[in-house]
């Protein structure tokens, strides 16, 4: 079988969720015996130097992308008041990116193209005209309510506001988009639901993500000190809002009644504000760590106190 992934940022290295996400959806293809081909968009927030990846990864995957500004500005958020698309995803349609679409789809004869998420959803037409794959949306979270939720946790007004017009721009777009698909790929059986209430019509096949657990075989001494870590890029504003929240109403119950315990937190674009509380004794702070694997070898639990997450109804 071959396929073609198409990729919202280059999904190398997988060192977040939703790299994670992309390249092991990949490599369990591969593994199976599929011919899979990459395309991905290079975002300025995720920006990638393609000239230093490896050599087996583009091999491999037949890799190739396309540089892309995507980043929110002032004036883009203003302009789009005045429009009916979505800002969340219009941010991620490029024409140098369309033209390498089609001009892949003309030389190769494709059996399936998978979106990863909502915002490759803007190809599908020129998928369907240039190819007669099935075309499949793999969606990673059901983005509105993704939305709905920050929203609704925002205290300041004028940006309560602003979130929830994105999210009702964004509402729409999704609920016109999912019935474009031949099917959709859900990592659970939650989203599956929330999709259907949504009113999507096409078959959705639950996958979760592909981890191969036996890479993360952690062993700790039952008399070590208790460590907890979150892990996950600060640039995803769910993570950010989930550890804001973390830090000032659970933290400080843990202090209190295990004054030893140790609190570890690592990821991408993390905050001045949260490196600044960091005492390198109980409370440890990372902008990079080396891998995940060594990273959580010595951690006992992870937290992940999302608050802005799909809930099932």
């Amino acid at each position: 079988m071959r396929v073609l992934q198409l990729c919202l940022r280059i999904p190398y290295p997988a060192n977040d969720g939703g790299n994670i996400a992309m390249f092991n959806m990949a490599q369990a293809m591969k593994i199976n015996n599929c011919e899979v081909h990459i395309a991905a968009l290079n975002t300025t927030k995720h920006f990638v130097n393609v000239d230093e990846l490896p050599i087996d990864f583009v091999n491999d995957f037949h890799f190739q992308s396309v540089p892309i500004v995507n980043k929110v500005t002032a004036a883009g958020a203003f302009i789009n008041l005045f429009s009916k698309q979505s800002y969340n995803v219009s941010r991620f349609i490029s024409l140098d990116f369309e033209t390498l679409l089609i001009s892949i789809l003309k030389i190769n004869n494709f059996d399936v193209v998978v979106c990863e998420s909502l915002f490759m959803a803007p190809y599908v037409n020129v998928i369907k005209k240039y190819s007669t794959a099935k075309c499949i949306l793999r969606a990673h979270n059901v983005e509105t309510l993704v939305w709905e939720r920050l929203a609704k946790g925002e205290k300041n007004i004028a940006k309560k506001w602003y979130i929830n017009l994105l999210a009702k721009k964004l509402k729409r777009y999704e609920q016109s988009a999912f019935n474009l698909f031949d099917g959709i790929i859900a990592f659970t059986q939650e989203d599956k639901i929330l999709l259907q209430q949504m009113g999507c019509k096409v078959d959705i096949e639950i996958i979760p993500i592909c981890i191969d657990t036996k890479k993360f075989d952690v062993k700790f001494d039952t008399g070590q000190k208790i460590k907890l870590f979150h892990l996950g890029g600060m640039d995803w504003r769910p993570n950010l809002e989930a550890i804001q929240w973390w830090l000032q109403n659970v933290y400080p119950l843990c202090k209190k009644e295990m004054p030893q315990i140790e609190l570890h937190l690592a990821g991408k674009h993390m905050p001045k504000d949260i490196f600044d509380m960091a005492d390198n004794r109980t409370l440890f702070v990372y902008n990079k760590i080396v891998t995940v694997k060594e990273f959580m070898a010595d951690k006992q639990i992870m937290i992940v106190p999302l608050l802005s997450v799909e809930v099932c109804a």
